[in-house]
This record gives structure tokens, sequence and C-alpha cells, in this order.
């Protein structure tokens, strides 16, 4: 018997998978999820497997290019509420297999695994009991990778899709992961991959073999971490509580125009404060940080982040706070994409109080949500989202 079992279970093109379940018109035949197709701000945000089989789509592409690659494919308007119903129903399942449940991101979750074979057989039969509940139940595709830490089961997860079952225990981690590219292993992002490949470390394997001191002092702190992830080590944790710690709740927008005026970004800036802020109260949340990015004409990507002093939840707040980052972040040049991220979210209440009386400034927000909920977000604006 195995010291630990851990699962990465991972959905299968989860945005385009889930506009197929929850629409049977939509099954077998290629999917994009973007915007409007006529339009500039139209970007591939997912694509599902079946495009994959007709023409190399990739994410972050413009509608107009993909669909010169599959002009057969059925574009669908994206909606991150659907997705959040799916991703609450999923873990709905998981938890019957195991209490220790950590939502990775909205499409992955680890599961400790370990001591259930009793329950649900072996880890073989074990994750093919999840993919089918998870297909019979909600119509979604999934693989899942396993492995005595968290990195051997991510990794494992991405060696089959879709709905791959993997494994790289201990005794499968020289055969199955050390011949990848070093590009490949989590964590390496692609300016490493090229530094790791400057120093003849082309393989996962060969960074394995890598003296982690030696590396340490060419890279950084984060070579002891990349050594041992080559090698399938790493931590076993499963935390049901981790994933708020790392949670997000964002919105972009690619303009139709290239932004060059203050004013006119600031307005923008608004409007996406108005609709992130309104998402994080409905899950009755608070954020701890703010993140502002923006695009430019050139399509790099700039973004900067504080922390705050105290949680919070109002608009105002987190207009102030943001607009302050843009500041920092515009260079007076064309802007081309705008987003804004709030992280490190805590449910409400559980976050340390303010020093200061924000009852009436609380009461007033939910007054403006509950007329925007009955009435819809335009129904009031604010006098910097007026057009002069």
């Amino acid at each position: 018997m195995r010291s630990k079992v851990i699962f990465l279970v991972d959905m299968n093109a989860y945005f385009a998978s889930v506009h197929q379940a929850e629409d049977e018109s939509l099954r077998g035949k290629p999917i994009i999820v973007g915007g409007d197709a006529q339009a500039r701000r139209g970007i591939v945000l997912a694509k599902s497997y079946e495009c994959l089989d007709i023409g190399p789509v990739k994410t972050a592409m413009t509608l107009h290019e993909a669909l010169m690659l599959v002009p057969q494919a059925v574009v669908v308007r994206p909606d991150h509420e659907l997705y959040q119903r799916y991703a609450v129903a999923i873990r709905k399942i998981l938890s019957d297999f195991t209490p220790l449940v950590e939502p990775n991101s909205i499409d992955e979750a680890f599961l400790d695994m370990s001591g259930t074979e009793r329950l649900f057989g072996n880890p073989d039969q074990a994750a093919s009991l999840i993919q089918q509940r998870i297909a019979e139940e909600l119509n979604l595709p999934c693989s899942v990778g396993m492995g005595e830490t968290r990195i051997a089961a991510k990794m494992a997860a991405d060696l089959k899709k879709p709905q791959g079952i993997s494994s790289l225990w201990p005794e499968e981690i020289e055969e199955k992961l050390y011949p990848l590219a070093v590009g490949e292993l989590n964590g390496v992002g692609r300016k490493t991959a090229e530094r790791l490949k400057g120093l003849a470390i082309y393989t996962v394997g060969d960074l394995a073999r890598t003296d982690a001191e030696w590396l340490t002092g060419l890279l950084g702190k984060q070579a002891r971490e990349l050594v041992e992830k080559a090698s399938g080590l790493g931590s076993d944790l499963v935390d049901p509580d981790r994933y708020h710690q790392f949670k997000s709740i964002g919105h972009s927008l690619t303009f139709d125009h290239d932004l060059i005026n203050w004013d006119e970004m600031v307005k923008e800036l608004y409007k996406l404060c108005v609709k992130t802020a309104l998402r994080m109260r409905k899950s009755e949340e608070v954020a701890g940080r703010i993140s502002v990015s923006i695009k430019n004409s050139e399509f790099m990507v700039n973004s900067h982040s504080r922390t705050l002093k105290n949680a919070t939840d109002l608009t105002e707040e987190i207009f102030h706070l943001a607009e302050e980052l843009l500041e920092e972040l515009w260079q007076e040049e064309p802007v081309r994409l705008m987003g804004v991220s709030l992280e490190m979210l805590e449910k409400k209440g559980q976050s340390q109080l303010s020093l200061f009386d924000d009852t009436r400034e609380e009461e007033l927000q939910g007054i403006l949500d509950e007329i925007q909920e009955k009435y819809g977000e335009n129904s009031l604006l604010r006098g910097r989202q007026l057009s002069e």
C-alpha cells in the first residue's frame, strides 16, 4: 500500500465542454468560446477538442484567425456564471470520494485518496469511477493524474488528454517524466526553459540530475524547487482551505480601438471594477489584493498589484486603488486591453476589521447592488461613467 495517493482531476477543454454539456446541439461540433466574431474584441478564450482535429486553433488567437482555420466552428460567448455553477457541481461529486478536495483552479482539483482502497478499489479503479460520475451526471470529460506528490499527479494528468487516466508513481518517474522537454515541467516558463537549454539542460531528466546548489547560483532560489519537481518530489498536502488564498475574480476587456486618452481609460477601468466587485460580493467575499493589467498595441502585457491593509468589497475603494495602479502602469502608449483582478479572497466576516466605520458605505453599496440586480447594471451610472 502506498504512503500517499494524490489525484489531480483536470476537466478537459472546460469552457467549451460546459457549453456542449448545456446544449446538446453543440456536442460533437467544433466550438470556440470568445466574443463577437465581427469585432476586434473577438479573442479565443477556449476551444473544444473538435477544433484541434481540424486546425491549430490557439487560445488568445483572434476569432478572425481562428475561423480562417476552422470556418465551420460555432462561436459561443463566455458565461462565467455557468462555468462556476458546473464547478460547484464537480466539487460536490469529488467530495463524495474524499473530504480532502483542494480546488487548484476552476477546472482542476487535487484529491487526497490515501486509504480509500476499500471504498473505491485501487487508484485506477477509483479514477475510473470519478470519470464515470462526472460524465454521467454532468456530461463533462476529465483526465485524472495520480502520484504520491502534487507535482507528480499534476504532470501525470497532462500525459493523456482527453479522458485519460495516468500515473507517475516513484518507480515510473524516470521512464515517463525524464524524457519530456524541460519546458513541459510545471513551473518552467518559456524564459526559464530557454535559460536551462543554454545550460545544456534539455529534458526533465537533465534537470533532475543537475546539482541544485550549482543551479541556484545561476537561476536563484527557484532552482532547488525545480530540481525537486523534475524528480517528482514535493508537497503531498491537500488542503481544502488553501484555494481561497489564491482564488481570484477578474474581468478584462479588449477594446474596439486603442485607448490613448487618460479619461477614457479611467471610465473603462471603473466599468471593470464595478463588474468585478459585484461578482465578488455575490460570492460573499472580500479582496485582500488588487491587480491591474494592460496590454499595448504591440501585445506586451504589464501588470501591477497591491495588497490592502484591510480587505474590502466596496467598489469605490477598489476603484481608487486600481486607478493608482493604472497610473503607475501607463506609459502614455496606446492600450489595447485592460484587466482588473481581485485576489487573496476570503469569506466576508473572517477578515480583519477596519479601524473606521464603513457601515454607511456598505449599506449604500447594498442598495446599489439591489437596484442593478433588478434593473440591470446600467440602471445606475456614476458621473465618471457618463460621456462628456
